[in-house]
């Protein structure tokens, strides 16, 4: 089955978040080819006045509740593998841009 999930971030510490979430969709293209079809159809949009970022992705999962972990893991992973951090960044974590966590949702997509 298929599940749409996403998850909505407020950004800290950018220096440049349309290149940032460039790089996180650089990340997300990549970690799609290499997944064999579990998941698909990224996408990753802004909105730079309040530096909220929202990740959606399509899961191939057994479960929601399955498509759901796989999907947070993959976002999660799209985020680090492009420089950001999935916290709030403290004098002690590195130069990337933490990503709070704002909310997060998964459906079912209709047959």
């Amino acid at each position: 089955m298929h599940a749409i999930v996403s998850g909505e971030f407020h950004v800290h510490g950018s220096r440049d978040l349309d290149a940032e979430t460039d790089a996180l969709m650089d990340a997300l293209l990549d970690l799609e080819a290499a997944s064999a079809g579990v998941i698909s159809d990224v996408d990753v949009t802004a909105i730079l006045a309040s530096a909220t970022v929202t990740v959606t992705i399509t899961v191939n999962a057994d479960s929601l509740d399955a498509a759901e972990q796989i999907g947070m893991r993959i976002i999660n992973q799209a985020i680090a593998s492009s420089g950001g951090q999935t916290t709030k960044p403290t004098a002690n974590s590195g130069d990337g841009a933490g990503y709070e966590a704002h909310r997060r949702a998964s459906e079912l997509m209709p047959v």
